[in-house]
């Protein structure tokens, strides 16, 4: 007995597979210019953000605020500009820019399809020591002083740091009255040890009435370990010499050893 065959049209399935992605392509695109084309007050407003914003205005492709408050902390005149060239990558990219008390911050800030948070080409410039002290959560210890920052990566992972390359650098360092101490200059090199999972940092003042050096190694959950040695300079404050020697007693060189081993509060500090 003959049987009918049964025949594919297999260039009628080609066709309508390759209809099909293009169909889920242009839906894609008309979805993501829909969302980037959402007023960004509202944007805002579904997000459930615990950050209070003024004045907002733009969308998620461009726009401007005039102040965003965290905590205790006011950013003045944060602005965004969306990267759609990162799609291409899987993230989601935005250029940002603010004011913080008389400093500036600009970065391209991003979230990858794996939900890994990170920061390229991050700047500081001339930031108040006390207001990332109340960024942080922890109180004004009457610290002085300014932060200038150029931090080429970092990334942020399940509320562990995986990555910080660059340098931060801290000028006019004090203490306020009653201690009034002035302290000087500090500069803090960051690098990644990718094959180990872990930030080194070195430490190096840059002049001024304190002296000190030292190496920090970083674990991603905030473990620490930091050695480091540190003296008064000829000429500083008596103040300052008795504050080190609270520390610990100097040795033949004259200077303090320091070593602290610690966590810092990372589920406090980053985003889950």
């Amino acid at each position: 007995m003959n049987l009918p065959r049964l025949r594919l049209n297999t260039s009628r399935l080609r066709f309508n597979t390759t209809g099909l992605r293009y169909a889920l392509f242009f839906l894609a695109v008309y979805l993501i210019f829909l969302l980037i084309t959402l007023p960004a007050a509202l944007i805002h407003r579904w997000s459930g953000s615990n950050a209070q914003i003024y004045g907002i205005e733009g969308t998620l492709w461009h726009g401007e605020a005039q102040a965003l408050r965290i905590g205790t902390l006011t950013i003045d005149k944060p602005s965004w500009t969306f990267r759609p060239a990162a799609l291409l990558r899987a993230s989601t990219e935005m250029r940002v820019k603010a004011d913080i008390a008389g400093g500036g911050i600009v970065a391209i800030v991003g979230r990858s399809l794996r939900g890994t948070l990170y920061a390229r080409d991050l700047r500081l410039n001339a930031v108040p020591v006390n207001a990332l002290v109340a960024l942080s959560g922890e109180p004004d210890m009457g610290l002085t002083g300014r932060i200038n920052a150029n931090i080429d990566s970092v990334s942020i992972s399940g509320g562990e740091l995986h990555e910080l390359d660059g340098k931060v650098e801290a000028s006019g360092l004090g203490l306020e009255p009653p201690l009034d101490i002035m302290l000087g200059g500090l500069t803090m090199q960051f690098e990644t040890d990718r094959r180990e999972n872990r930030i080194r940092g070195v430490l190096q003042d840059t002049g001024g009435p304190l002296q000190a050096e030292g190496t920090v190694v970083l674990q991603p959950t905030g473990e620490y370990q930091f050695n480091g040695r540190a003296s008064a300079r000829d000429g500083a404050a008596s103040a300052l010499e008795a504050s080190l020697n609270m520390l610990g007693r100097p040795g033949a060189d004259g200077r303090i050893a320091i070593t602290r081993n610690d966590r810092l509060p990372f589920d406090r500090y980053l985003p889950q």
